[in-house]
């Protein structure tokens, strides 16, 4: 069979799969078997490539997979909704480089310039297959009108995933909203020809959107690497050596003035019209910011600076270790600053991201140091794993069970827990809510009862957590 005609074949049937699996449904186990088949249909419907065994495409792999199915394991809505946004960048990424990028070395903007260069590519192939209907249209109108009318097509169409998202983080704030949504495709039942017009253009949009991709991943991508070779713009190291003199001189009179109450628990020390958690919410804040500010100089340091002699070498390296150092330093303590305003109100969402995000910060961190002083090591390509195992990792550490853990821990302590919070976790929190038998908590137990009974039957909409909830809130008999 021509490969042409075979992509069209699994692409379309990849249209035909996206509205079965999608169409009036809750995103569930649909979303990893979507994903399964897209991979299925790369993997047959492209050239092999020399890069394909790469550990860096490996990597990015197995976390789409392992993110995809978190739509089947899972009701976190804020990590599921950041899932729906990053698991099309991650797929593009490990496609242009599994596909077209036929460089040994990794190199920054050269990779940058190859996914923006395909992603142009197929929208204009995309685009393509409407030229018939472009071209009947076209016949139809004067020039003026026909303009108007292809501005109009391209901004619906760009639109698309921009609705999805806001429709999605809609829906997941206001219960009457998405009950509206829910109730949009019975309405468009009713009338035929139109739901059928509608459903149809899902299948082609999908089907043309998968054709044109895979089209252009089967093209040898053209890229001018003499760019690459040119001398690349370097930092003057006297300029960057008196600005590190100067940042690190600021930094070891602050931490070794504060140092003793950067890790204490009583504000009296640091100042007395700052309330226990005051002192703890702005100590965190600050110094935050100022981490990732010591981390992008770091980043530039290492990346731009122009090549030196030894000694010159050495010091700039001593000083930027410094750097490092006190970055550590202020790190640790936003980390127990933190810690701090959790004991004083408690454990959330935001506040164990808040968490994470510092743990990734300190990881990022080591991976300059070793930057500082092996240059050769790709330092950008290293973040974007290590960002993104921990991001993985982050959506299966079960943070709902830890939230419940510590703010039963709390209560024990202090007899203070917010009932209203706890009982709008998600359904992964279930178990240790039925467990707590309190009375406020029960009542949302029992309206999260009667909501799960009312969730989709469809199979496409399976959650593990889901079902596993709804068979315990049974089983809980109240």
């Amino acid at each position: 069979m021509n490969q042409m005609l075979k992509n069209i074949i699994l692409c379309l049937i990849g249209g035909i799969l996206f509205h079965y699996l999608f169409y009036g449904k809750w995103i569930g186990i649909s979303y990893p078997l979507f994903i399964i088949y897209v991979y299925i249909v790369l993997f047959t419907g492209t050239r092999a490539s020399q890069n394909g065994r790469s550990i860096f495409n490996y990597i990015l792999l197995i976390c789409i997979f392992m993110l995809s199915a978190t739509f089947a394991l899972y009701t976190n809505e804020v990590l599921l909704v950041l899932n729906f946004l990053l698991i099309p960048v991650l797929f593009i990424i490990h496609t242009v480089h599994l596909k077209r990028w036929e460089f040994k070395d990794w190199h920054n903007r050269l990779f940058i310039t190859a996914v923006m260069i395909t992603l142009r590519d197929a929208i204009v192939h995309f685009f393509h297959h409407f030229s018939f209907g472009s071209k009947w249209v076209k016949g139809k109108m004067n020039e003026k009108s026909y303009n108007i009318f292809k501005k109009i097509m391209i901004g619906l169409l760009i639109s698309i995933p921009l609705l999805w998202t806001v429709l999605y983080l809609l829906m997941s704030s206001d219960d009457k909203f998405k009950q509206l949504l829910i109730d949009i495709p019975s309405l468009f039942a009713n009338l035929n020809i139109g739901s059928f017009i509608f459903q149809f253009l899902i299948i082609f949009i999908v089907f043309s959107s998968l054709l044109a991709y895979i089209t252009i991943l089967n093209k040898k991508l053209q890229l001018q690497v003499k760019e690459e070779k040119e001398e690349k713009i370097g930092l003057d190291s006297i300029i960057m050596g008196t600005i590190l003199i100067l940042i690190n001189a600021i930094y070891c009179i602050y931490v070794s003035i504060q140092f003793q109450y950067f890790f204490s628990g009583d504000p009296s020390i640091a100042s007395a019209k700052y309330t226990y958690a005051e002192y703890a919410r702005k100590g965190f804040s600050e110094l935050t910011v100022i981490t990732i500010i010591n981390l992008g100089i770091l980043m530039i340091a290492t990346h731009f600076l122009k090549p030196l002699k030894s000694f010159a070498n050495i010091l700039l390296n001593v000083l930027q270790t410094l750097l490092v150092l006190f970055t550590n330093i202020m790190l640790v303590s936003a980390y127990m600053r933190l810690s701090l305003y959790e004991a004083a109100y408690g454990f959330t969402y935001s506040r164990i991201f808040a968490h994470s995000f510092m743990i990734l910060l300190f990881l990022l961190l080591l991976l300059v140091l070793i930057k500082i002083w092996i240059k050769k090591i790709k330092y950008i390509q290293l973040s974007l794993i290590i960002t993104l195992l921990a991001y993985v990792g982050l959506n299966y550490l079960n943070i709902d069970k830890i939230i419940i853990e510590k703010n039963l821990e709390r209560y024990e302590a202090t007899k203070k827990i917010d009932y209203y919070y706890i009982s709008t976790l998600s359904e992964e929190a279930v178990p240790y809510l039925i467990e707590f038998n309190k009375e406020d908590i029960d009542k949302g137990l029992l309206e999260r009862k009667a909501y799960l009974k009312e969730t989709s039957a469809h199979w496409q909409s399976f959650n593990i957590s889901q079902q596993k909830a709804k068979e315990l809130l049974e089983k809980w008999g109240r």
